[in-house]
């Protein structure tokens, strides 16, 4: 059987904290070297980067963003950016 990738959301893509600029954007760059390592369930979540600008990765809503439908949804997050109006205290209540 076919071994299965990691769910990962990956969070702050933006290039730095406060911005929706992509480009050179650390968080984009680690996305998509998972993409082409084979991992297809990605997602990404971050107030300031709408889905138009990442159409080729899942933008986790703003409701969403709690323990439950995380733990439910993603093997493992990834905090790439840590971007402004994001509540990392979702992020520390997780359980490793």
């Amino acid at each position: 059987h076919s071994e299965t990738k990691p769910r990962v959301l990956v969070v702050g893509v933006g290039f730095k904290p406060g911005e929706s600029v992509l480009s050179h954007s650390p968080g984009l760059v680690f996305a998509k070297a998972l993409q082409n390592l084979g991992y297809s369930q990605l997602a990404f979540y971050g107030p300031l980067v709408l889905q138009d600008q990442v159409p080729w990765m899942r933008k986790w809503g703003d409701a969403s963003w709690n323990v439950e439908d995380i733990t439910a949804s993603f093997d493992a997050v990834a905090i790439c950016v840590e971007q402004h109006g994001v509540d990392f205290t979702v992020v520390l209540r997780l359980k490793q």
